[in-house]
Order: structure tokens, then C-alpha cells, then sequence
């Protein structure tokens, strides 16, 4: 996702705070001041919000086929991937006061080009030295989560706990000359082809500053040992896969039902697949800032 992107989303995010803070201040709406007397008698159970992220990438991927041993490819060094994007869309059902349902899909954006110095093996393919490379992965992925508040003050204070699943779609494409010497001709990898939900554990912790802002932490992980991936490639796919999102900062309250957020992101994901016929690898890990903004209804 080019700089220019991440640019439109942000002014997307702050256009919508300023339209809708204009809305809440108009008259016979709710205002902060009649949420915290108690005047409002409706209560919102709904939450929609859309977030961003920017970073920098590290890890590798390789992909080998039967007696062909992939390259170990670096993001950054090998692929030329310098800077990593994330769109997300998020959405929260509060089944009580303490209840809740959240769900989110997101796109991570982990493209980049280089020229080959050397020529570089990738499933079962001799891709060309002296070329160009282009990465254009398809990263996408869907997380859905039950969680219980254990702690909720009056003064804003949050503890909340739960667990859910999340599920990856990662098809791994590449643009490159094939050398003369190549036996295959593939220059992509379906990982998608032998995922499995992953179950997940949660943690999201609230804190007042300020009357308007608030430390807001949030992680999730999970991970699969290797198992069957119910899923046949030369044999029995073996899979082991691992999730790990954090996301530290502040909260600003624009108006009762809209809230700003930015702070440090960390995202890390690995995956294995074995079998008689591949052994692929994958690890992400992504330091990065995110922000993005939240309306109740």
C-alpha cells in the first residue's frame, strides 16, 4: 500500500471525526455532558470503526518442492519489501454491559521489488539473477472474539478478557524471469490451501488519564502445534501455525460516541507446512504505529 494510501485513509479518518463531532454538538443529540448525568436513556450497543497501520517488516518466507530446497527469502533484504500497510475494519456487538462480540478483517499490504544478484529457488522454480522481482502477496485475514469484562469502573477503568478464532487466506505471488536452467515455473505459493482456524486468547485494558483520554492495551495470540491439516500434497500436509497482535496507546474521546486511537503495533505470524512433497515457512514480524477511529450507535 503506497505512502499516498495511508495518506487518503488518514484523511478519511479525521473527515469523518470532524463531520460526525459537528452532529453530536447539534441540538437534540447526545452530548458528553447528558451521557455522565445520566440523561440519555439509550444505551449504544453497536461499535464500528476503521483502523490503519504502517511499519517496518522482518522475517522470510521460503517455499520448497520434493528435493528442491527453497531460498530463504529476508522481507526486507531479500524481497525488498521496506515498509509493511494494514486496512482494517472492525465491529463490535455489546450483548450486555459486560458482553461483547467482536469481529475484524484486515488486508496487510507486504509488497516490495529488488533485482537479483544471484539466482534464488522457490517452489520448485530457478528464478534468474540479474532480474527484477516483484512481491504482491494476497494477505487477508478474519478474526471474531467473545469477551468479558472482569474489571469496569465508573471512572472508565476496563479489564477485559476472552477468546475467539481468526482464520488466514495468504497466497504468496511473485513476479520474476525464469532462469534456463528451471525445472518448475511456479513463482507463487497457495499457504491458503492448507490453513485451519486458529483459537485465540485476549486481553484489552483501559485506564483514565484525562477526562478525554485514556492508556488503552489490547493483545490476542494463539497458536497450533503441527497437526493434520486435513489436507493431502505428496502425503499429509502437516501444519504449525502462530498469532501474536499488540496494540499499546491512547484513546482521545471526541464527542460520547467517537473516539480516536494511535499507538505501537506489533503483529507477529509464522506458519509451516511439511510434507513429503513441500516444506514452506513463513514468519512476519512487524514493528509499526497504528491508528484509527471508533463510533458507537
Amino acid at each position: 500500500m503506497p505512502a499516498h494510501r495511508i495518506a487518503a485513509l488518514i484523511t478519511i479518518l479525521v473527515t469523518a471525526s470532524v463531520a460526525v463531532a459537528r452532529a453530536q454538538s447539534e441540538p437534540g443529540t447526545v452530548t458528553r455532558s447528558e451521557t455522565i448525568s445520566g440523561i440519555e436513556t439509550f444505551v449504544p450497543r453497536w461499535e464500528i470503526a476503521l483502523n490503519g497501520q504502517v511499519g517496518r517488516p522482518f522475517g522470510f518466507v521460503k517455499v520448497g518442492e520434493l528435493d528442491r530446497s527453497g531460498t530463504k527469502l529476508g522481507l526486507h533484504g531479500g524481497l525488498g519489501i521496506d515498509a509493511y500497510e494494514v486496512a482494517q475494519l472492525a465491529g463490535a456487538w455489546h450483548l450486555t454491559d459486560r458482553d461483547t462480540i467482536r469481529g475484524r478483517f484486515e488486508h496487510t499490504f507486504l509488497y516490495g521489488e529488488t533485482d537479483l544478484d544471484h539466482d534464488i529457488a522457490f517452489n520448485g522454480a530457478l528464478i534468474g539473477g540479474g532480474n527484477n522481482l516483484r512481491s504482491r502477496p494476497i494477505f487477508a485475514r478474519g478474526t471474531f472474539l467473545f469477551e468479558h469484562a472482569f474489571v469496569q469502573h465508573p471512572d472508565g477503568t476496563l479489564l477485559a478478557g476472552g477468546g475467539g478464532l481468526t482464520f488466514v487466506y495468504l497466497h504468496w505471488k511473485m513476479t520474476g524471469k525464469l532462469a534456463a536452467a528451471t525445472i518448475g515455473h511456479e513463482t507463487g505459493e497457495d499457504f491458503y490451501a492448507q490453513e485451519l482456524p486458529i483459537p485465540l486468547v485476549s486481553l484489552r485494558g483501559e485506564y483514565p488519564l484525562a477526562p478525554r483520554v485514556k492508556l488503552l492495551g489490547m493483545i490476542d495470540g494463539g497458536a497450533l502445534p503441527s497437526v493434520d491439516s486435513l489436507r493431502t500434497e505428496g502425503g499429509t500436509v502437516k501444519l504449525a501455525q502462530a498469532h501474536a497482535d499488540v496494540f499499546a496507546g491512547v484513546r482521545y474521546e471526541i464527542t460520547a460516541r467517537l473516539f480516536a486511537d494511535g499507538g505501537y503495533t506489533y503483529t507477529y505470524f509464522s506458519q509451516h507446512e511439511k510434507s513429503h512433497e513441500d516444506d514452506n515457512k513463513l514468519l512476519f514480524i512487524g514493528h509499526g504505529f497504528g491508528c484509527g477511529m471508533t463510533y458507537l450507535f
